[in-house]
């Protein structure tokens, strides 16, 4: 196997690669991830012929920013592995241990990497992800938007340092102290200056003995001793913290500062006060993902544990979070009772808890106070600004509040049926919106949702051209509206960006979709939509980055494992798009999808036989998966069965759309361009940008008449 890329040379911080040959298969496609995402590497390719082995090596080791060892039976009994690794720790050079297969380390390196992050590329769901922001962290500078590594305490030395200086002064010094006694007196010095000598010196060993305790020197390190409270101990080491930015430790509790706050139980005695309850969570969601220093996963990640028996270690688990926040709520006769908790996962400790009982009116204050007194149990940092946001009330008017949150939970409840009534729950929504915003003229984010409604009604409810482009310019002016009240909605930033991109007004969107992106609260629906659009420009490795960030928001989403895995098969990255496939499929995703993309992965990398075999395992009618699934699976008949069978399965289709879809995709595969051109244009017409759907083929896109999809994207729309 050809080794896929120059290892890098320059002064840039870089990570070095160690592994043993036999395992260069699975090493290389890891390589050529972290490469293509924009991480410098080292590896043995970067050897010049007729160069000193040993001294390349260790010239590369002892400049790397990170070492990365890919374990396995080989590497171990790899005498250059072995070596290698010695000298990085010998170095201080930060280690991260990647187990390819199970297996035990020798006495000397399981004593020197004890209780450091590990990876375990066969059995980590989310393996990609984690080795990607492990390098990143350390071959390069964080995105201001990801997670900032905690503070080495690397620098601690530095006081050690001083306090074996003072030792060292001790130790000779009592030996210089006579001649000092000698010198003085030339300089008229004063007696008590040689008296204040041997305090100093005599302070030097106790000095050095206390500093060596607190910061648990030893031969081949120096590791900060951590005090915390013993409600909130935890099992992971200064050191460790630093090493790690998001990595899951041993114990899967991968950070302190990550929450996850679980449905809240209704306890009103109305049922139709539900929607109460589900606003409540909505808003210390909102209010916590305010703090850039904690990481919120999204609401739809914890909706599968409203109610549940699960573990709250295992919930941590499942979704790469420390803490958990679970609680009740009870309104009843305009008086409110909330009951929050925090809880550390990994022993089930409560950090903090409290029972708020008020008047409905004092539900800002209520919110804003559960927010800020979890991210202080947190120990999180907290910007004033972001203080200011969290304290602000969202309205003057709890009746508009009262409004707001209905609408928004009939969204939450109804997202995912899209109906086409006329009288639907969209409608509904904006009618209480509008009638909020009569209470409160003010009121920013009952703006900015009144804009989101109206591009949701656009996409499912408006039947013409002209309802259409005017709802475009509803949802303008709206979102405009809330950003002049409040600069921070990032739901008014994202309906800009809608516009824009329909507008093809393509750099004014790039920036309203990065300014959205930056704000902390910025949702995995909001960041998949960026990637969805980015896609659907032909930009899929930008896509995947973002939607990486969505995963990181909502790891357990079927929808997010599915866009990686579609847009990896876009972007010809067909190895990891089967690995991308099976965590789509272990986070309960569709299993026809599963097999389709499976199979297109196959055939493009010359294994026909396998995505034969895949197609015939395709049997639903894909209705759950991509939208674009039929042009893949009728691409497949064509190639893999011939005319009839993809004719054949255009037939079968019941949705106009899916026919028409795959009705593409047989074209496509037959290479009949004229007719896949034919249905280019209609879709033109239609309005929809559609770059991506001819992707999958080079072929089409080196015809003449692609460059019709190069002109249109390119031009302005004015509605």
């Amino acid at each position: 196997m050809e080794k896929p890329f120059s290892a890098y040379k320059g002064p840039e911080p870089y990570v070095f690669i160690c592994y043993a040959h036999r395992d260069k298969e699975d090493v290389y496609q890891d390589l050529s991830m972290l490469d293509k995402r924009g991480v410098r590497v080292w590896y043995d390719e970067g050897i010049p012929a007729g160069s000193s082995w040993r001294g390349e090596i260790a010239t590369a080791v002892s400049g790397a920013s990170k070492f990365l060892f890919f374990i396995s039976k080989e590497s171990l009994a790899s005498t250059h592995c072995l070596q290698e690794v010695r000298f990085a720790l010998d170095n201080n050079i930060d280690v991260l241990p990647i187990y390819l297969e199970e297996c035990t380390l020798p006495a000397e390196l399981a004593l020197a990497l004890g209780g450091v992050q590990v990876l375990y590329r066969d059995t980590d769901s989310i393996y990609l992800e984690r080795l990607e922001q492990a390098s990143k962290h350390f071959s390069r500078i964080a995105d201001s938007t990801l997670p900032r590594p905690h503070r080495s305490d690397r620098k601690a030395p530095l006081l050690v340092l001083i306090a074996f200086a003072i030792t060292v002064s001790a130790g000779l010094g009592w030996g210089a102290l006579h001649l000092v006694s000698l010198i003085l007196p030339a300089f008229k010095s004063p007696e008590w200056v040689l008296s204040l000598l041997s305090i100093l010196l005599a302070t030097g060993v106790p000095t050095s003995l206390f500093l060596a305790w607190m910061y648990d020197v030893r031969p081949a390190e120096i590791r900060r001793k951590t005090h915390r409270p013993a409600a909130d101990k935890t099992e992971v080491t200064a050191e460790e913290s630093s090493r790690s930015g998001e990595i899951t430790v041993e114990s899967a509790i991968p950070v302190d500062k990550s929450i996850a706050v679980l449905p809240l139980t209704n306890l009103s005695p109305i049922v139709e006060n539900a929607y109460f309850c589900d606003g409540v969570h909505d808003e210390i969601l909102n209010q916590l993902s305010k703090i850039s220093d904690i990481r919120v996963v999204s609401r739809s990640a914890t909706l599968q544990y409203r109610d549940t028996v699960v573990r709250t270690k295992d919930i941590a688990s499942a979704l790469n979070v420390s803490r958990i926040m679970e609680g009740s709520v009870r309104y009843a006769d305009n008086r409110v009772r909330i009951h929050t908790q925090l809880i550390k996962a990994e022993d089930d400790t409560q950090l903090w808890s409290e029972i708020y009982e008020s008047e409905f009116n004092d539900i800002f204050k209520i919110q804003s106070d559960v927010a800020l007194k979890a991210a202080s149990a947190m120990q999180a940092k907290m910007m004033p600004e972001e203080i200011s946001r969290i304290e602000r009330p969202a309205t003057k008017s709890i009746e508009a509040y009262t409004l707001f949150l209905k609408a928004v939970a009939r969204e939450n409840e109804q997202s995912n049926r899209i109906t086409g009534e006329r009288d639907g729950w969209i409608e509904a929504g904006i009618r209480d919106l509008e009638k909020s915003l009569e209470l409160d003229p003010e009121f920013a984010r009952g703006f900015a949702q009144l804009g989101w409604l109206q591009i949701l009604k656009r996409y499912t409810v408006a039947f013409n051209v002209e309802e259409s482009n005017q709802l475009l310019v509803d949802a303008k002016i709206n979102a405009e509206k809330a950003l002049s009240i409040d600069p921070s909605i990032v739901y008014a930033y994202s309906v800009l960006a809608f516009v824009a991109f329909e507008r093809h007004l393509w750099a004014e969107w790039e920036e309203l979709e990065l300014k959205c992106a930056a704000l902390p609260d910025a949702k995995s629906g909001i960041l998949l939509n960026f990637a969805e659009r980015l896609g659907r420009v032909g930009r899929f490795d930008e896509a995947l980055e973002v939607i990486d960030r969505s995963i990181s928001l909502d790891p357990v989403r079927a929808h997010n494992r599915e866009y990686r895995t579609y847009y990896q098969v876009l972007g010809g990255h067909y190895q990891s798009a089967l690995d991308s496939a099976e965590r789509y499929l272990s986070a309960g995703g569709d299993q026809s999808a599963y097999h389709l993309y499976r199979g297109i992965a196959y055939y493009f990398t010359n294994r026909e036989d396998k995505a034969l075999k895949e197609l015939e395992a395709v049997t639903g009618d894909l209705s759950g998966a991509h939208l674009n699934c039929p042009i893949f699976c009728a691409f497949l008949h064509s190639r893999l069965r011939g005319i009839e069978a993809a004719e054949d399965y255009v037939t079968r289709q019941k949705s106009p759309v899916a026919k028409e879809f795959a009705d593409f995709g047989r074209a496509l595969g037959n290479r009949d361009f004229d007719h896949a051109f034919g249905n280019l244009k209609r879709y033109l017409r239609g309005g929809q940008v559609v770059s991506n759907l001819g992707e999958i083929l080079d072929e089409i896109r080196l015809d003449t008449r692609w460059q019709m999809v190069v002109d249109y994207l390119a031009t302005p729309k004015n509605s």
